[in-house]
């Protein structure tokens, strides 16, 4: 009776795989995922032999979203996509603790935006603000530098205070700083505008940046592209391949590996549109 029991157990699991095997396969040319739902299978082991199971995930790609991100949401998976945003500029990654990421010319560690240009025409950006509230939009007024296609420009928030003494003008410096419990950054076109690319006074970006820790970043997955996620810092580099939200593409198993002498209902949470493959082990 119980070899009977065993090999009943044993065709479900082939089942399920063959269900897996069938499920439509992941786009390899985005890396993403979106948020996690649960999917089961069923194991069993006997006295005498163990039965193993094994899953790994995939990717899957879908589209993103910019905005309304709120503190803390960066712990889901966000979905993924490489489409560029339509913007003139576009802020490309938010670092709110910056320790070792990358120094300004006088040896200080300061909070940064970067900027990115993901349009085939350069533009002028004198005049546009950045600013960490929404009641002034103006609180940092961009200089007269000229942002080509393709191009990053990295902007140290450092505040009212030591702004002042700055001198260098290889960089921009804002008068603002980032904080680390996360906020809103916003990028805002000039009061009065000569492109007829561009409307004045208008919000052309706006970031909500969560909580982060040291040396994490708030950013676009890859440059310029709709979806957002925490990476490892890039300052004035691509964004590709820094997305630390990557990591968490793992199955979560609802029983410990190891020895059972009776059978068990197992669940296992992967992402939603993963694929999940395993093997039934003699």
């Amino acid at each position: 009776m119980k070899k009977r029991i065993v090999s009943l157990l044993a065709l479900l699991l082939l089942l399920a795989q063959l269900v897996a095997c069938v499920r439509r396969p992941v786009s390899s040319s985005t890396a993403g995922t979106s948020d996690s739902t649960s999917s089961s299978s069923t194991t069993s082991s006997s006295t005498s032999s163990s039965s193993t199971t094994t899953s790994s995930s995939s990717s899957t790609s879908a589209t993103g979203t910019t905005n309304g991100l709120g503190p803390g949401e960066s712990t889901t998976l966000p979905e993924y996509s490489d489409e560029k945003v339509e913007y003139l500029v576009c802020i490309n990654e938010v670092c709110a603790k910056n320790n070792t990421s990358i120094a300004a010319p006088d040896g200080e560690y300061y909070d940064y935006v970067e900027l990115y240009n993901p349009g085939n025409f350069p533009v002028n950006l004198e005049g546009f603000g950045l600013s960490d509230d929404p009641g002034k939009p103006y609180q940092s007024k961009l200089p007269a530098v000229i942002l080509n296609p393709d191009e990053h420009l990295l902007c140290f928030a450092v505040g009212d205070q030591a702004i002042e003494s700055i001198t260098d003008t290889t960089y921009v410096y804002l008068k603002f700083k980032i904080s680390t419990a996360g906020e809103t950054i916003l990028l805002t076109t000039p009061k009065e505008v000569t492109d007829p690319n561009m409307n004045p006074r208008e919000t052309v970006d706006s970031v909500t940046v969560p909580t982060l820790g040291d040396d994490i970043c708030y950013g676009r997955v890859e440059d310029g592209s709709w979806s957002m996620a925490t990476l490892s810092p890039t300052p004035n580099r691509t964004n590709h391949g820094s997305s630390l939200d990557l990591l968490k593409l793992e199955p979560t198993f609802s029983r410990d590996s190891g020895f059972y002498l009776e059978p068990f209902m197992l669940s296992v949470e992967v992402p939603e549109g993963c694929t999940m493959y395993y093997t039934l082990n003699d």
